[in-house]
């Protein structure tokens, strides 16, 4: 299966709903069916898949887009803000290992 086709679904559903931020309040079951999608198309196909451009504001929908993202096995999380990254990857480790 090609990228291509999860990848336009993806970006026609940005495109109706207008900026990515609200995509999560909006249709965020259907992002991330199609998120899910591409990483397991990409991961199939032996390939690893990173979003560039994710909002380096600290705030809720940053850490939410974070969360899908990781939830969804994407493998590279891009942003300016190292150190928020940071924090939120270890918060969510010691969250996942204090189950």
């Amino acid at each position: 299966m090609s990228l291509q086709t999860p990848l336009n679904e993806l970006r026609q559903e940005l495109e109706r709903h207008g900026i990515l931020a609200h995509f999560l309040k909006l249709k965020g079951l259907e992002v991330q069916g199609l998120l899910e999608r591409i990483v397991e198309t990409a991961h199939a196909n032996d390939q690893r898949v990173r979003f560039w451009a994710t909002p380096d504001e600290a705030g809720t929908a940053r850490e939410a887009l974070w969360q899908v993202l990781s939830e969804v096995g994407v493998d590279h999380i891009n942003t300016d803000d190292l150190a928020g990254l940071e924090t939120f990857l270890r918060e969510r480790s010691d969250a996942a290992s204090a189950q």
